[in-house]
This record gives C-alpha cells, structure tokens and sequence, in this order.
C-alpha cells in the first residue's frame, strides 16, 4: 500500500508544505512573503496536491513540526495538521522542528546543532550526534542562550559541528536588507569569539549553499557561487579557486576524517596544510 504523507512546518517565520509518497519526496511548496500561516498554510497544501495530481483522499498520514519555534506558528501548524488528519481518518505524527533540520544534512560522523532564533540572545536548539548514519539525541529540544550553548559546544573534543543560520535564508527571502545586516553582525561576532577556541587541528568554514540578495526585488534565489572562508591556525593566505561544485565542501570533511569520499566533489584540504 502506498504512504501517501502530507507535511507542514509552520514553526519559523516562513511555512512550506511537503508531499511524499513512500519516503520520496513528490512535490513541496515554500512561502515567505509576511503573511500569517492561517492564510497561506491550507492553499499551499491544495495547490501542491493538485500539482501533484493527488486528492485529499489519497492521503494516508499527515506530519507537522511540533517546534520548538514560534508559538503563533506551531499553533496553526498543529491545528491544520489535527483537522485534516481527522477530516480524513488518517493518523497524524508531529515531528521535532530540530531533529528535521538535523536528519535533512545527511551522514557523517559527528555532532550537529541546528539552531533557530529564539531572540533575545536565545536560540531554539538541540544537539545530536551522527552515528554511521543513525542520528542520536544528546539533549532534548529547548531554548538556550547563546553564552550557555557555546560553553557547551567547548566541552566537545572531537567531532564535526554543524551550524546552519537559516535567519539569513529568510531575511533574503524577505527583501528586509535591515535584518540581514544585523544578522551578519552577529554571525561576525559570534564567529570571532569562537576563533580563539580553536585547536591547532580544527578547521572552520564559513559558507552558504546559494544567495538570496535581499535588495534585488524578489524573493527567489539570486546566485549559485557564493563566498566560502576556510580559518585554521598558521595557515597563511590560501586561494582556493572557483570551487565546481558544493560537494567539494562534503570531499573535505571526508578527507579530514579519514572516511570514504562522497561520489562528488574534490578534497581542498591539502592547501589547508
């Protein structure tokens, strides 16, 4: 029997809704234009349906991000996500918004921290630990400051953190060059205080997967080649050239531990030395 599953995430400033048959990913729709998710959220889930040429009858399971996030947010998702699912008799799962950010980066050996603005100098997180490909909870889902999640991440002697700010991603989105600026401010003072814990093996990236310039009078991606820094101590200036692909990033850190080489990409880790 098919698994026809219907997926909302309304916990951030932006919703989208996901189609799937069978674990495979079918259609999906994304919108961040300033309006309330009550208004988008039911539209979206009809359109990407149709487009998908399926029927709310076809659907045999619903899923939701049950956060942590935006409370307004959660709300609506949750309550569109239990009124279809009961609509149509079908079983309903909520999903922690975290651990979703965290199984969507792939597998590899090591820690991942997604992390979503909770203001105030907060972020909602949780920490996990990629096992062989087996994503393990190491704390639950909470809202943490930022002082206390960096102490935190100190404590940890080996592994490979990832941190993505999607903040950034929605500021473009939106047009608002105000808070994209101001997010870029703190990501340069965040990462100029995490420089001096590094060790002389540990390596740093900066980069991001596309652009979305803020001032450019839509709200779609604007450019695929985008900056990629690399810090490691006593290295002095490197070029490292227009990189063909991300999946050089991915070959990297493969390279640098020791673990098989992803299909794509090649390894620039030898100029790192």
């Amino acid at each position: 029997m098919s698994l026809l599953t219907l997926a909302f995430e309304t916990s951030a400033k932006a919703a989208s809704v996901a189609l799937t048959e069978n674990g495979r990913l079918l259609g999906e729709s994304y919108q961040n234009t300033g309006l309330t998710h009550s208004q988008t959220l039911m539209v979206m889930a009809e359109d990407v349906l149709k487009q998908c040429g399926k029927t709310v009858s076809d659907v045999t399971a619903v899923a939701v991000a049950e956060g942590p996030g935006s409370f307004t947010g959660v709300r609506i998702g949750v309550a569109a996500a239990k009124g279809f699912a009961w609509g149509g008799e079908v079983p309903c799962y909520g999903i922690s918004t975290p651990e979703a950010m965290a199984e969507s980066l792939g597998i590899w050996q090591g820690y991942v921290c997604p992390c979503m603005d909770a203001r105030r100098n907060q972020v909602y997180n949780a920490l996990f630990y990629v096992n062989h490909g087996v994503l393990e909870r190491v704390t639950q889902d909470r809202a943490i400051a930022l002082s206390d999640l960096s102490q935190e991440l100190k404590n940890l002697d080996y592994g490979f953190i990832c941190t993505n700010v999607q903040e950034t991603d929605l500021a473009g989105h939106s047009q608002d060059s105000t808070w994209y600026s101001k997010l870029l401010q703190i990501s340069d003072e965040k990462i100029g205080q995490m420089l001096p814990l590094l060790g002389d093996e540990d390596i740093l990236l900066v980069m991001a997967d596309h652009g979305n310039d803020p001032n450019i009078g839509h709200n779609k991606h604007t450019r695929e080649n985008v900056p990629l820094l690399v810090y490691r101590k006593g290295v002095k200036g490197v070029d490292l050239g227009l990189r063909k692909t991300l999946s050089d990033v991915g070959a990297t850190v493969c390279d640098f531990f020791g673990v098989p080489a992803p299909q794509n990409g090649e390894s620039f880790l030898a100029l790192l030395k």
